[in-house]
């Protein structure tokens, strides 16, 4: 799924992937946090992931799907108004399960790369700033790629490559040239079956750290980075059952990094929270540690005002009604939402 205001009314929309099918949904935003009825778009086969980008430099955001069953990635330019009328197939390698946007060659227009999962690869598709995508060699030997991200991990003005390669229990990370190429990839061991994938800073000390979700051992691994472009051994965090997708964010205020997990045969969304620990000498980074979870709900606490208006909001999952809150000193704790059952991959 994407979030991008494809109409540009200031309002965020949310764009899906429908796997087992050939088609997307955009659902248009409004004022107060609903969304209209799902628009179909056309895709190729089984797509598995979605993106979202001015791919032409047209001031409106365009689409790109990962289409596991065709062996594709769709294009797709938006005209502004929600609407994606125009579309090109690009061939990939085979089952392409994820992407990832950025500018590779420094020329100002959006690229994109691929992750082949059934060919060990990850495909590099250079945009021409019309909307169109040129491929370049892959990055191969990579065991069954899964989720992806580009980042400057190491602080040079470049995009470098990070990929989680299930078969092999690792993500790897790979330097960007500023050409669209990348250096051999650099691997670090995580959990069992790893899927999902984030970058973002888990510790405070503003550099850029990478969180994988381990489907098969119901754990996150947290890698710090150094800033330099090397990641600390993992950390590992237990989930529910299966997390299938994971991000960071700040999810109470306290200003210390937090990771919300997806769990899919759980049909849970776990909520690690960041807690404040002791850094080592010399380091003045905040929030070191992550709360344990526990899988439980959340009894008797406040509900969210995301508007401030002093209205309390329900969230709905599926078809389950799920109300995510916290108490008023919430540090250090941990709990798990019940959702309906989760339909991702």
């Amino acid at each position: 799924m994407a979030i991008a205001d494809l109409n540009n009314d200031a309002i965020a929309d949310l764009v899906v992937a429908n796997s087992g099918t050939s088609q997307g949904s955009v659902m248009l935003g409004s004022i107060g946090g609903a969304f209209a009825p799902p628009a179909a778009f056309a895709t190729g086969a089984d797509p598995q992931a979605v993106v979202a980008g001015d791919f032409n430099a047209d001031g409106f955001l365009d689409v790109a799907t990962a289409d596991g069953g065709s062996n594709t990635v769709t294009a797709l330019l938006g005209d502004g108004t929600g609407a994606l009328p125009l579309s090109s197939a690009i061939p990939v390698g085979t089952t392409p399960m994820a992407l990832a946007l950025g500018d590779l060659d420094n020329d100002g227009r959006l690229d994109l790369v691929v992750s082949d999962s059934g060919s060990n690869d990850v495909a590099v598709l250079l945009g021409d700033g019309s909307g169109g995508f040129t491929a370049i060699t892959p990055q191969a030997a990579l065991a069954m790629p899964r989720g992806i991200a580009l980042a400057d991990l190491s602080a040079d003005g470049e995009a470098d490559l990070v990929v989680v390669c299930e078969g092999a229990d690792s993500v790897s990370v790979a330097f960007g040239d500023g050409a669209g190429g990348f250096a051999a990839p650099t691997t670090y061991a995580v959990g069992s079956a790893p899927a999902g994938l984030a970058i973002g800073d888990a510790n405070n000390d503003f550099k850029a750290d990478v969180v994988v979700t381990n489907t098969a051992s119901n754990s996150v691994s947290v890698l710090l980075g150094n800033g330099l472009g090397a990641l600390g051994a993992a950390a590992s965090h237990a989930t529910g059952s299966f997390p299938a997708a994971v991000a960071v964010a700040d999810a109470n205020r306290d200003t210390y990094p937090d990771l919300l997990v997806v769990d899919r045969d759980s049909g849970t969304l776990s909520l690690l929270l960041g807690t404040a620990g002791e850094p080592p000498p010399g380091d003045t980074a905040r929030g070191r540690s992550l709360a344990r979870i526990v899988g439980i709900r959340l009894p008797g606490l406040r509900r969210p005002d995301p508007r401030r208006d002093g209205q309390p909001r329900r969230r709905r999952c599926q078809r389950s009604e799920v109300e995510l809150g916290f108490p008023e000193e919430s540090s250090g704790t941990t709990s798990a939402l019940q959702c309906g059952a989760a339909s991702i991959e």
